[in-house]
This record gives C-alpha cells, sequence and structure tokens, in this order.
C-alpha cells in the first residue's frame, strides 16, 4: 500500500505526510514518557 501510494504521489506530498507521521510518533512518544515519568 505505501509503495502504491508514493508512485501515485508527487515527492512533495510524500515528504510533508512522511514529516507529519514523524512528528506525530514523537508527539505520542514524548507524551507516554511524560506519563511514566509521572507514574514513576
Amino acid at each position: 500500500m505505501p509503495f502504491i501510494a508514493s508512485s501515485t504521489r508527487p515527492d512533495g506530498q510524500l515528504a510533508k505526510k512522511r514529516a507529519k507521521d514523524n512528528g506525530l510518533a514523537r508527539l505520542q512518544r514524548s507524551k507516554a514518557l511524560s506519563l511514566l515519568h509521572l507514574l514513576g
């Protein structure tokens, strides 16, 4: 599926989506870390 998306989507859009996904993952990770910090 990602392969199809990358072949049909312009590079700029793909890079933007990847950056957004990375940002979301980083946000979730930091949220989880802060939660662990509160619990620990």
